[in-house]
């Protein structure tokens, strides 16, 4: 990523972006447009302030059902913590009765638990979570964490949280002192985030009405979560000076990969197959062999892979599953010289499942679905 940023210059080119824009706006006339980018910065550079506080509760809450012993004690801090009587909701306190809660402990939850107080105590001064300074020491403070909390024991948790949240403020319990932070803390995480989804709003209409005009014609938003159609055409590209790569690879260069040891051992009956390709329907006579995979400069992200390649006839030819080197920096700007996305062939799928892998019922509901 790091590589491909700075091989394709683009933050600089992002930096010149930014100043032809700023200098557009100044001169549009257009009262509106005057802070946006100033505003959209700010948005960044506020993210940027609390990153690592909202990174890690993200990390912690996808946890859950492997660490359920601190999932449901940070949850019923919350409840608590939110409720307008202060106590803890009947139907948490009887999951905190149950024994279940401290299952495969000393296999599962007790590694994660490790893991969890040791990042949450090694997060930087400015950004760690109020109130868990005591894990700063590091593997000292989390042994003492392990064994120093009582909550192990479904009683007490029971008994301490029934206390509601004044029982809670003042228990010294490691791992409820834990549990209170992330609580907080993912409270503060999705409050400070629905403000900025709010401010963005308003800044990013703004932004994209500005950018049209200084670019002149419309472009494609973000869109993260919904459908997208990226227009491309088949293309190779030339990483470095006298380094150029065909758009177009081909069964005979998996043959001059194979070497019989991973990651270059081809299945057996691949091999087999390959040496009477030439009389394969998928042949590609231009070629002189069956096709594997080819590249277009489509913008493609995280996310589509898998996703169908069609033609200007809607014919599926490709299914799109990975970036050229250089590109896998794509996300923060594409390259017409290096964004290339990488296609599997329809016709080496095909020629997998009638000659490597035969599957005649397979490929004939796939010939019929053309």
């Amino acid at each position: 990523m790091i590589f491909g940023l700075r091989n394709n210059g683009t933050a600089a080119r992002k930096l010149r972006e930014e100043e032809e824009f700023a200098a557009f706006v100044k001169s549009a006339g257009k009262p509106d447009w005057n802070t946006v980018l100033a505003d959209m910065l700010a948005i960044d550079e506020a993210e940027a302030a609390v990153i690592e506080k909202e990174t890690t509760i993200w990390f912690l809450s996808s946890l859950g059902e492997d660490a359920p012993l601190l999932g449901v004690l940070v949850e019923a801090c919350g409840a608590a913590a939110t409720s307008p009587t202060g106590k803890v909701p009947g139907r948490l306190l009887q999951i905190l009765g149950n024994e279940q809660l401290t299952l495969h402990w000393d296999t599962i939850q007790q590694p994660l638990l490790r893991i969890i107080a040791g990042e949450v105590g090694a997060m930087s001064q400015e950004q760690r979570l109020a109130g868990t300074d005591f894990l700063a020491a590091g593997e000292a403070a989390v042994d003492a964490l392990l064994a120093g909390t009582k909550m192990r024991d479904a009683a007490a948790r029971k008994e301490l949280f029934a206390g509601g949240k004044d029982a809670l403020a003042a228990s010294d319990d490691p791992l409820v002192r834990l549990a209170r932070a992330l609580a907080d803390e993912r409270m503060a995480t999705v409050q400070r985030q629905r403000e900025r989804f709010g401010k963005m709003l308003d800044v990013g209409r703004r932004w994209i009405q500005a950018q049209e005009s200084f670019r002149g014609k419309s472009f494609y938003p973000d869109a993260n979560s919904t459908l997208r159609v990226s227009i491309a055409e088949v293309a190779g590209y030339s990483p470095r000076e006298a380094v150029a790569y065909a758009p177009h690879t081909t069964v005979a260069g998996l043959l001059q990969k194979e070497t019989g040891k991973e990651p270059f051992a081809n299945p057996k009956a691949l091999l087999a197959a390959a040496t009477t390709r030439q009389q394969s329907r998928w042949l590609d006579k231009r070629l002189g062999d069956v096709p594997v995979c080819f590249l277009t400069n489509g913008d493609t992200t995280g996310g589509n892979s898998g996703s169908p390649v069609v033609d200007g006839k809607g014919r599926l030819i490709g299914l799109n599953f990975d970036r050229v080197f250089e590109n896998v920096a794509g996300d923060f700007g594409w390259n017409k010289e290096r964004s290339r996305n990488v296609v599997c062939d329809v016709r080496y799928v095909l020629w997998v499942v009638e000659s490597v892998m035969p599957s005649p019922t397979l490929l004939g509901e796939l010939l019929a679905a053309k």
